[in-house]
């Protein structure tokens, strides 16, 4: 299996939207950004009139880059901003002293390990198989390798300054392109030749 969310698993994640975890992986993949960045996010890095954020960490081409919201995920971000207090994803802990009376409810920014609690068992009831949130990342650059032209902005938006590494590190062979790289094969001409149905091919064990 690819080792990043295929079509139909982005699809079975985006029919159960509104839970914290879904929520945030469907973001991950429509804006490549990585767990340490969107756990940081703040309604002040979200611009809802332009529909941009602006964010990033780890690297110098990754620090404060602009990401445009993908349509597919603006309905997402705007209910999240308007239901946070600060960071679009965060979650309800208790600090303070219960005893001494000083204790209170508070809204923070998700710790990563807690993250990873909550995260595999939603992929296990959205029927997703276990990845781990950085995969999101290979996802959102393997899905637009063939689609975008511009190496250079897909490397801007996910926080490379070198397309090439970009291209090494995070786009994942399509099998189905490849099979049809081959096809296009016209080295030869011949009138015939027989298409294998590969389903019907029993693999003895060995």
């Amino acid at each position: 299996p690819p080792e990043y969310f295929s079509e139909i698993e982005a699809a079975k994640l985006y029919k159960v939207v509104g839970y914290p975890m879904i929520d945030m992986t469907v973001v991950f993949i429509y804006t490549c950004m990585r767990i340490s960045e969107m756990t940081r996010l703040t309604k002040f890095d979200v611009d809802l009139k332009e529909m941009l954020i602006t964010g990033g960490v780890k690297t110098e081409a990754g620090k404060d880059r602009i990401i445009p919201i993908h349509p597919r995920i603006q309905q997402i971000i705007v209910r999240l901003y308007n239901e946070c207090e600060k960071y679009i994803f965060e979650e309800t802990v208790s600090v303070g002293n219960k005893k001494k009376g000083t204790d209170r409810i508070v809204k923070k920014p998700y710790r990563y390990e807690h993250f990873c609690d909550l995260y595999y068992p939603a992929l296990q009831r959205a029927g997703v198989r276990r990845l781990t949130p950085h995969k999101a990342r290979h996802t959102f650059f393997t899905r637009l390798d063939d689609k975008c032209e511009d190496k250079l902005g897909m490397a801007m938006v996910g926080g490379h300054s070198d397309p090439n590494f970009t291209e090494r590190t995070y786009v994942h062979p399509d099998v189905e392109r490849l099979r049809r790289v081959i096809a296009a094969c016209k080295m030869h001409e011949l009138n015939e030749y027989t298409v294998i149905n590969l389903s019907s091919i029993h693999h003895k064990a060995v």
